[in-house]
């Protein structure tokens, strides 16, 4: 069944007995879109022809006429088998610990088995701020991992993508590179909080436009190059690994770097990758940046247990991971404008953050997991 209805299907379930009303149901399910209650209608026709249900004699969803719909199959509810903690963390993000629900079908010989867990789910921003404003525009954030300094992507005098290393609160911005365009995927900070690293072009002899990754002091300085013919590099928390994205005849493959120099190709096709705080896990789309459809993955370091968190087509623009490890923010497009979602690292519905006619790309979360950072623009990004 589609998204709709399988999201019918899980607030019915999860309020076995209790006649849902139908503006109940189109606010919890279509949260950012206005719709009419034949859209609800269609959903739960869809959501009968799944189950094989009889409106006239349903096994489990009934019309209750005037009001809205009710669950009517038995319902075993448990905990979850896994310990999730419940927090607050400060800046008032609110986390939500779901629990697994379990739909029994009475006298049938096959069963549907509903997984609602939503481990520590943001909710949408309740305050939105202007954090810098920079003439060319501000792009690409990125934060320390001490969340003092963000640096971010804008065009300079010379028409250069240069980075700029700003801090909330002061208006000045520090350019970091001049003659080198910065290009591709959103830069990202050293473990140490000592470099930036960033990807920027150039054509080999061949007339082949190749990625290389650079880094530059914080301080400022002269950049250098860090690896060649890959984009979009990330360190462990312990620096003492890196993963980027490498291009090749047969796509663009995801890379982990060991401190010795040894590599191990852990995606066939890989764009934006993160590690999580913990650094057990890497989260990738296959979704180029520059332009084509994909998914979000998340993989473990050595290429082992990789999960699928989306199912597209989606068009990708940045990802992070929430402060705890919890799930993946992201930036992602259908038919219309980017928008920010939220979806756990363990699977389930993505949950939207943003909605509106703005263009939202680029997350960044903080260290303490208290503020979401993106872009947010129409003709020009700010951050």
């Amino acid at each position: 069944m589609g998204e709709r209805a399988f999201g019918v299907l899980v607030e019915l379930a999860t309020h076995p007995g209790e006649t849902l009303d139908k503006d109940t149901l189109i606010e919890r399910v279509w949260p950012d879109v206005g719709v009419s209650d034949e859209a609800l209608s269609q959903a739960v026709h869809e959501l009968r022809r799944a189950l094989g249900d009889n409106p006239r004699a349903p096994s489990f969803v009934q019309t209750v006429h005037g009001r809205g719909y009710r669950f009517v199959a038995k319902v075993d509810e448990a905990e979850s088998s896994e310990q999730v903690p419940a927090a607050r963390p400060a800046g008032g993000v609110h986390w939500v610990v779901g629990v697994v629900v379990v739909v029994v079908l009475a006298g049938a010989a096959v069963g549907v088995w509903l997984v609602r867990r939503v481990d520590s789910r943001p909710e949408p921003p309740q305050r939105i701020e202007e954090v810098v404003r920079l003439p060319g525009g501000a792009f690409k954030p990125a934060i320390s991992p001490d969340g003092r300094f963000v640096a971010v992507v804008s065009s300079d005098e010379g028409g250069y993508h240069s980075l700029f290393l700003v801090r909330r609160g002061i208006p000045n911005a520090l350019q970091l590179t001049r003659g080198v365009d910065v290009r591709g995927p959103a830069p990202t900070f050293s473990a140490d909080g000592n470099w930036v690293f960033f990807t920027s072009y150039r054509s080999d002899v061949r007339d082949r436009v190749l990625p290389d990754v650079w880094r530059v002091s914080v301080l400022g300085g002269r950049p250098e190059v860090l690896v060649e013919g890959a984009s979009a590099a990330h360190q462990h928390w312990s620096g003492k690994q890196l993963v980027f994205s490498r291009p090749g005849l047969g796509g663009t493959s995801l890379v982990v770097r060991e401190a010795d120099g040894s590599e191990q190709e852990i995606a066939r096709q890989g764009f934006w990758p993160r590690w999580s705080p913990d650094g057990d896990w890497i989260a990738y789309t296959t979704s180029d940046p520059e332009g084509g459809n994909g998914d979000l993955f998340v993989v473990r370091p050595n290429g082992n247990e990789r999960r699928q968190l989306t199912r597209g087509p989606w068009q990708f623009y940045g990802l992070a991971w929430t402060a705890r490890g919890e799930g993946v923010v992201f930036a992602a497009a259908r038919e219309g404008p980017f928008q920010l979602w939220w979806v756990s690292k363990d699977g389930g519905l993505p949950v939207r953050l943003t909605v509106g006619a703005g263009e939202d790309s680029g997350p960044v979360v903080t260290p303490d997991g208290s503020s979401l950072l993106f872009v947010s623009g129409h003709m020009q990004g700010n951050l």
